[in-house]
């Protein structure tokens, strides 16, 4: 007579249970101790071969602390709270091993936020939230990159463009960039020259420079945002390693070293340690010109690869094969291949002058031979006389 209230209250408390554990985010069931890791890759120069892997791990409590932090920002001066160097001094400190001026120190930071996903994001971050979630917009990477360049010692502005809802850095340097690939493009404040620094761009290795500057914001107007505000920070900050990626070596052979304009030029060579499915790049340079890209090839299991090019330009070519490396090797560089390429007109004036020379030769055996026979004819008629 009992069992079936029983059995209702026990179904009810089980439903009940059920439905609170379900109420909990899915967060809390994680370990609340668990650091955040992050990697991200730097080369020791703009256009250089040795890569380094940088491991930053953050501390949950650290995460949680910026999480709590008020995100309000009223007015643009406000934003300039979300630069902590105090937070990510440690990057600063490994990378400053990198780099020996500021140009090169700044160019490593703009590699490392060039790396991260852009996501529109509201409201504002702070640069340790957005190193956790991977992923952010123009403003929340600008708030990573001045924060790691405050804590390197330079001095850094927030260049925020009204219209354009878009937001760069300014980065006083020693002297001005070397570097960049365009006009140098600055903004003057206080009597100090702050070169742009453009934060976003999903390729890290042909990424922005400093003093590089898009289109879109050359001629716009910006409104300077000085970071005046000093972060105060109660408990420790991320922890970061620094290693370089293992050497690599890149072979190439190229065959036949002497060809006619436009016939076939294999071109070969290998990846050593082997590795698969890796891009490498195939150049040529005419004459002492400027390289060009001949095409991307993919490595085959044994890391080898092979291409056949047929050549437009004549003279002496040199051909030079490029990998940029991945997350456990270093990019390399092959020794350059010199090859000759004729021209069609030469390559008839050569032909004609090999035939003329062989048929001299020949003409001249002919009328060799015939005057030895004649010689031979009188040397064997006055015998018989």
């Amino acid at each position: 007579m009992h069992k079936k209230p029983v059995y209702l209250k026990t179904l009810c408390l089980t439903a009940t249970f059920l439905f609170i554990i379900s109420l909990i985010p899915l967060s809390c069931a994680q370990n609340e101790d668990s650091p955040y890791f992050s990697s991200f890759l730097l080369h020791e120069h703009p256009n250089g071969d040795i890569t380094y892997e940088l491991n930053m791990t953050i501390p949950n409590d650290l995460h949680h602390y910026y999480r709590v932090q008020s995100h309000t920002a009223f007015f643009p001066s406000d934003l300039q709270k979300f630069v902590t160097p105090t937070a990510v001094q440690p990057i600063a400190d490994s990378i400053c091993q990198i780099y020996n001026d500021t140009e090169d120190f700044t160019n490593g930071v703009l590699m490392i936020v060039h790396q991260i996903v852009y996501e529109e994001s509201v409201p504002p971050k702070y640069p340790i939230e957005t190193l956790v979630a991977g992923k952010g917009d123009c403003d929340l990477l600008a708030f990573i990159a001045a924060s790691i360049l405050k804590a390197g010692g330079l001095d850094v502005v927030l260049l925020y463009y009204k219209e354009k809802l878009h937001m760069q850095i300014g980065v006083a340097l020693d002297e001005p960039p070397r570097d960049a690939r365009t006009n140098v493009y600055s903004i003057s404040y206080q009597n100090v020259s702050y070169y742009v620094g453009e934060c976003t761009g999903g390729n890290w290795r042909q990424g922005w420079r400093i003093g590089e500057c898009s289109n879109e914001y050359r001629n716009e107007s910006a409104q300077i945002i000085p970071i005046l505000y000093t972060d105060i920070l109660p408990i420790e900050p991320v922890s970061v390693t620094l290693r370089e990626l293992d050497p690599s070596t890149l072979l190439l052979n190229c065959y036949p070293p002497v060809i006619i304009v436009n016939n076939e030029l294999t071109i070969k060579g290998q990846i050593i340690p082997e590795i698969a499915c890796e891009n490498v790049t195939l150049r040529a340079k005419s004459n002492a010109g400027d390289w060009i890209t001949i095409t991307t090839v993919e490595t085959q299991l044994d890391g080898s690869f092979m291409y056949s090019w047929f050549p437009q330009y004549s003279g002496i070519l040199d051909i030079q094969a490029f990998w940029s490396g991945n997350n456990q090797y270093n990019g390399a560089t092959s020794q350059h291949t010199s090859i000759f390429v004729i021209p069609h007109y030469l390559f008839i004036i050569i032909l004609l002058i090999v035939l003329v020379v062989i048929t001299s030769i020949l003409v001249y055996l002919a009328i060799f031979s015939r005057r030895h026979k004649v010689q031979s004819s009188s040397f064997a008629e006055s015998d018989i006389h």
